[in-house]
C-alpha cells in the first residue's frame, strides 16, 4: 500500500487518535503499538478496534469518531511543524532519560532546542488553580533555574506548569 503523506509520523497521528477516544489511555495505547502491522487509514484503525486490539474498551467508538479524531491529529501534527514544535515519539525517540522512567510519556511536544532535553532539566509542577503567590513563585522559580543553566520542562498543563514556562 502506498504510504500516507504523513508516514513519518504515523505512530505519533496514530496514538493521537487513540488517546482522544474515550477509555483508552496511555497503557492501552501502549499495548495496542504490540502489534506489528499499522493501520494507514481510520477506516482500518476502527476495524482493529472492533476486533479487539485495544483490550478492556468497554464502548467501541464509531468510525465517524475515528475519522474525526483521525483528522484532527493530522491537522495537530501539521499545526507543530508550522510552528516549529519537535514531537517525540516512536518516529523519533523521546530523550533517554525522560525514555527510562516508569510510564514515559508516549509522545513529548517541545518548543524551542530540543537538543537541550538532554542536558540538565527539571520541571517545574503545582496545581492547576495557584493562588497570585502560586503564580509568582512559579515564575520566579523557573527564571532563577533557567538563568542557572537549567531548562525547564513540563506537562504545560494550565496553572503552575504553564506559569514555569513564563518565567
Amino acid at each position: 500500500a502506498p504510504c500516507p503523506v504523513r508516514c513519518f509520523m504515523l505512530y505519533e497521528q496514530i496514538t493521537l487518535t487513540l488517546l482522544a477516544v474515550r477509555g483508552v489511555g496511555p497503557k492501552s495505547v501502549a499495548g495496542f503499538w504490540e502489534r506489528k502491522e499499522l493501520p494507514e487509514s481510520a477506516m482500518e484503525l476502527h476495524a482493529l478496534i472492533s476486533e479487539g486490539a485495544i483490550e478492556r474498551l468497554k464502548a467501541h467508538p464509531s468510525l465517524d469518531e475515528i475519522e474525526e479524531n483521525w483528522n484532527h491529529s493530522i491537522s495537530t501534527l501539521d499545526q507543530c511543524e508550522k510552528e516549529f514544535i519537535t514531537v517525540f515519539g516512536r518516529t523519533n525517540p523521546i530523550p533517554p532519560r525522560l525514555a527510562a522512567i516508569p510510564n514515559p510519556p508516549l509522545l513529548l511536544f517541545a518548543v524551542g532546542e530540543s537538543q537541550l532535553l538532554i542536558d540538565r532539566s527539571i520541571a517545574v509542577i503545582g496545581t492547576r488553580e495557584p493562588t497570585p503567590f502560586g503564580v509568582k513563585a512559579a515564575r520566579r522559580m523557573a527564571r532563577v533555574l533557567s538563568e542557572n543553566h537549567w531548562v525547564v520542562t513540563s506537562g504545560l498543563a494550565e496553572g503552575c506548569d504553564t506559569e514555569g514556562h513564563l518565567g
